[in-house]
């Protein structure tokens, strides 16, 4: 097996994701972590501990 791109995060069409389409998923991961309790909202912007 060979990979086809050594980007982290791809989109739907199995392109790396632009900038853009990487800070608009990572928000709704995160909103989703809250809104499921993972994470509080004060958890949001500093590191747990």
């Amino acid at each position: 097996m060979v990979a086809q791109s050594d980007a982290l995060f791809l989109g739907r069409d199995g392109r790396p994701l632009s900038k853009t389409g990487f800070d608009t998923m990572w928000q709704r991961f995160i909103r989703l972590a809250i809104d499921e309790g993972a994470i509080t909202e004060a958890q949001r912007f500093s590191p747990t501990t």
